[in-house]
């Protein structure tokens, strides 16, 4: 027992120190931008369930307008972001609210789609600020948490949605008590707690690029997922249901406790989608769509997990001035991204589910011929390992910045790094999770890229006093 008491101590004290993913480290100080994040994501899916806004306006449906209205706000007021953001966040809240609470009880028409509009920009400025809140002040076991949580909320949404529970609750009360948590959240955000970089190394945009691609990637799929789980013979809502569960619960196990590379996640999130798929289009002969929902809600964990890795990288990498390139590209990429299944229902109504196996298996086959690509830039880079800890390092372009010349791999620049720090071979190893020979192997690489033969050789080498 004593043993335990120790190891358990020795964990908390790790954990402090923001060596391991643990609970302990959520702080409650901080919680409102991890909870903001999850709120704003959590009121979307509520929307999409039931707030309805049939009038349309000009040949546009009422939909189609409003999205407009959401993304204009995300990118305007992304694009006035600064150190000094509390007027954004006041002006988002006010149009959040102002126009969704009189949306939900007025009558449908021209006047509930102009609050509508008005609710969605100022959704859309919500969703830049809890975006920022959510990467540069949550540290990774908030963001973690943050997010399985949310999976597992939204997965309870869907379920109701699909027993066909719509009611005053579902489509008054709920919305209310989700926007007034989330602007109160909002609310909280402090402009001291944000700790940014001003500027951007060329290598560190490479992997905040790969990252920013995956995130995109994953929403140019999202559609498919529920739509091909209804495409099966009979629905099966509370299969779907337990997927997502699963997914929310298989996300925090992967990378909380299990400590797996990213990479991984991606892989088996593609297994489950082309898996899920081919189980749809051969439905005629193997009629078993509890088997289907049930894969196609777990493949969801592709959802949280981008959001999870991109948010990271922005910790580790971006500046405010990268960020607002990032909210730029994907604001224009969006309208084909959201529209995807829609395009594929159009063109091939009878054919849907074969159509995005195509699909499907075009985007897996790209994934797999960039592997080199990503695994440079993102899946290796020094900040994957950061991951696994509770904060992320913010990366000093300055120190990687002397090891340019010598034309060094990642890794070596990594153990470069930790060499220069002090470490110990044993230490560097149960840090990149590396044998004690692999780091003696990389160590001598190093030392022979570099022309010399001794730790004291490398100290000097960067003028660095121990």
């Amino acid at each position: 027992m004593a043993h335990f008491h120790r190891g358990y101590e020795a964990g908390i004290r790790a954990a402090e120190k923001g060596k391991i993913i643990m609970l302990n480290n959520i702080r409650a100080s901080k919680s409102a931008y991890m909870l903001a994040y999850v709120l704003e994501l959590v009121f979307y899916c509520i929307r999409g369930h039931y707030i309805y806004v049939e009038t349309g306006l000009f040949g546009l449906s009422g939909n189609t307008i409003t999205y407009v209205f959401h993304v204009a706000g995300s990118l305007l007021i992304m694009l006035c972001w600064s150190p000094r953001f509390k007027p954004l966040i006041l002006l988002s809240s006010g149009l959040f609210a102002a126009g969704f609470i009189p949306a939900l009880f007025l009558p449908e028409g021209v006047l509930r789609l102009i609050f509508a509009c008005a609710g969605m920009f100022g959704l859309g400025g919500a969703v830049s600020a809890c975006r920022c809140g959510y990467a540069f002040v949550s540290n990774n076991s908030e963001r973690l948490t943050g997010i399985s949580l949310m999976v597992i909320l939204v997965a309870i949404i869907h379920r109701t949605a699909w027993a066909g529970t719509e009611n005053v609750f579902t489509n008054q009360i709920l919305p209310i008590i989700v926007i007034a948590l989330l602007i109160f959240c909002l609310l909280r955000f402090k402009e001291e707690d944000f700790e940014v970089r001003e500027e951007t190394g060329p290598e560190d945009k490479k992997g905040l690029y790969w990252a920013f691609a995956f995130f995109t990637a994953y929403f140019a799929i999202d559609g498919f997922i529920y739509d091909l789980a209804n495409t099966s013979i009979e629905t099966k809502p509370t299969f779907m249901f337990a997927g997502l569960i699963i997914a929310g619960i298989m996300l925090f196990i992967m990378l909380g406790k299990l400590k797996l590379n990213v990479q991984h996640v991606w892989d088996l999130f593609f297994v489950l989608l082309l898996f899920g798929t081919v189980l749809v289009v051969i439905r005629p002969h193997f009629t078993v769509p509890g088997v289907q929902n049930l894969v196609l809600g777990m493949s969801v964990i592709g959802w949280p997990l981008c959001i999870y890795m991109l948010s990271c990288a922005l910790n580790r990498f971006a500046s405010y001035r990268l960020l607002k390139r990032c909210t730029l590209i994907f604001a224009l990429l969006s309208p084909f991204t959201s529209m995807m299944d829609y395009f594929f229902e159009d063109l091939f109504p009878n054919y849907v589910s074969v159509a995005a196996l195509i699909y499907f298996a075009i985007i897996i086959a790209l994934y797999v011929l960039t592997i080199p690509l990503s695994s440079r830039y993102l899946f290796s880079q020094l900040w994957l390992n950061d991951m696994n800890k509770a904060e992320m390092q913010k990366a000093v372009n300055e120190k990687l910045d002397q090891f340019e010349p010598y034309q060094l791999t990642p890794r070596q620049k990594e153990v470069a790094l930790l060499l220069l720090e002090g470490k110990t071979r044993r230490q560097i190893s149960a840090e990149l999770g590396l044998s004690e020979s692999t780091v003696k192997l990389h160590v001598s690489e190093l030392y022979k890229r570099l022309g010399i033969n001794s730790r004291f050789e490398l100290f000097k080498l960067f003028d660095v006093k121990k």
